[in-house]
């Protein structure tokens, strides 16, 4: 079941680091969360459990197989990774703390500035978070429509390789639900380190827009099971983004596989 837990740490983070182009890609695997960090030519695959906005478990590096402990802290766009070194000489640790931000570096550039998401949650339990212009346009944008995103990555050195492939769809009902469907699947393999995961994750509840009162908006998820999601919207060149990364809108109009079917 997709939660905002799970939610909350999925997709993708970027930062620079002394220089380097450094992206983090976060997919579900087995109740907690999987993933690729990559900083130039090195990566390395973490696996952990996820508390709240908080996830812990082990970090291993691709090329060598040496392993650390982690903790990441999301809040909004941010995700705050802080990995215990070990020295392999005096095996004293040291914490070091990279700071992403939600979205690649290419969909950063074409969103319009997003603004941290709240924890405020809509009163109204359908469409109708906000009667703002600005809200009523993103309801009349997103009503009746599927957003699908998807993503891939793999990496390896050798024989030691990871990498994971997910795809999420919302659809938005204009009677006020939606269905939230996903699809992950993430393989590692490497020194102390093995598994494969094939998931299949369905969430449904009430979906509202709020207004957040610079201009732009945030689809709020309100999962059936007391949870709730948020995404800040953004518009621009005809493309659809959520938290900074691009998803792909589509009506009944598109037809076939691509129309969406919760909403008949």
């Amino acid at each position: 079941m997709v939660n905002a837990q799970t939610a909350g740490f999925e997709g993708n983070y970027v930062m620079n680091a002394n220089g380097q182009t450094a992206t983090l890609q976060i997919a579900p695997y087995e109740g907690g969360i999987a993933g690729q960090l990559t900083i130039g030519a090195e990566s390395a695959t973490l696996l952990g459990t996820v508390s709240g906005k908080q996830s812990e478990g082990l970090i291993q590096d691709n090329g060598n197989g040496q392993m650390s402990a982690y903790t990441a802290i999301v809040s909004g766009n941010r995700l705050d990774l802080t990995l215990l070194i070990v020295d392999p000489n005096t095996y004293q640790t040291t914490p070091v703390t990279l700071n992403f931000t939600r979205g690649s570096a290419a969909a950063l550039q074409q969103t319009t500035a997003a603004a941290p998401a709240r924890q405020t949650t809509s009163g109204s339990g359908g469409i109708g978070g906000s009667n703002s212009a600005v809200a009523k346009e993103w309801k009349n944008l997103l009503s009746n429509t599927r957003l699908t995103y998807m993503d891939s990555y793999s990496s390896g050195y050798g024989s030691n390789y990871g990498g994971y492939s997910v795809e999420r769809k919302i659809e938005l009902c204009s009677r006020g639900f939606f269905t939230y469907n996903g699809t992950s699947n993430f393989s590692v393999d490497a020194p102390a380190a093995s598994g494969y995961s094939y998931g299949n994750n369905n969430g449904d509840g009430s979906w509202s827009v709020i207004d957040n009162g610079n201009g732009s908006a945030i689809l709020q998820l309100n999962f059936n099971d007391g949870s709730a999601a948020q995404y800040n919207l953004g518009y621009q060149n005809g493309k659809t983004y959520l938290n900074g990364e691009r998803w792909f809108r589509t009506t009944a109009a598109d037809g076939g596989e691509y129309a969406p079917v919760s909403c008949n």
